[in-house]
């Protein structure tokens, strides 16, 4: 047998009855053991509703995920976007899954996200476990999709708009203050003023 665990079930059937009753075992073959989990399908979608630079965008995740190692992975799962500037953006989260070696777990999910110049969609499962001394601790199994490139033009606008305003708030009341004091405003050299 390969090396790694697999779910089994022992089945107890009541005579009189005929009330079945089943149990599931896991069963683990000694050898090297592999936790390992791989992001076939890792897909971002962002859609902007308007160009409003005050309000957020849609991002959608397709996922397809499978179990590729030899190990059960038992745990909580979470698919997010990791975006610019380290920041993760929760879309998917189930208290527990169970994924066999080989099994296959997709979906589909979308939240609210501002633009951020990138996302990468990432999908972990966090696999409890307990080492032969009795010491638990969490084996955290990920994998990364590509990313997807979502640039704030609607932000970035609104900011070149308020520069542009500012600037030409500030060039107007240049004007205003050099022609109020005779065509000289604090910061002229003395030598451009003689006349």
């Amino acid at each position: 047998a390969q090396p790694g665990e697999q779910l089994a079930a022992v089945t107890v059937t009541e005579r009189a009855t005929s009330e079945v009753q089943r149990v599931l075992v896991r069963i683990r073959t000694d050898g090297s053991l592999v936790s390992a989990l791989t992001l076939d399908e890792g897909v971002v979608a962002f859609e902007r509703p308007t160009w409003s630079p005050t309000r957020p965008g849609t991002a959608t995740v397709t996922y397809r995920v499978e179990n590729t190692g030899n190990t059960i992975l038992r745990g909580p799962l979470t698919v997010q976007l990791d975006t610019a500037f380290d920041r993760k953006v929760p879309v998917v989260f189930r208290d527990e899954v169970v994924l066999l070696p080989d099994a296959v777990i997709e979906g589909t999910a979308s939240t609210a996200a501002w633009p951020t110049l990138t996302f990468r969609p990432e999908v972990r499962i966090d696999v409890p476990t307990v080492d032969s001394r009795g010491r638990e601790s969490t084996l955290v199994v990920s994998d990364i999709g590509e990313p997807l490139t979502a640039v704030p033009w609607a932000q970035l606008l609104a900011v070149a708009l308020v520069l542009v305003g500012v600037l030409a708030a500030w060039v107007v009341a240049r004007a205003v203050a050099r022609r109020l004091s005779g065509g000289v405003t604090p910061g002229d050299s003395p030598l451009e003023v003689i006349r």
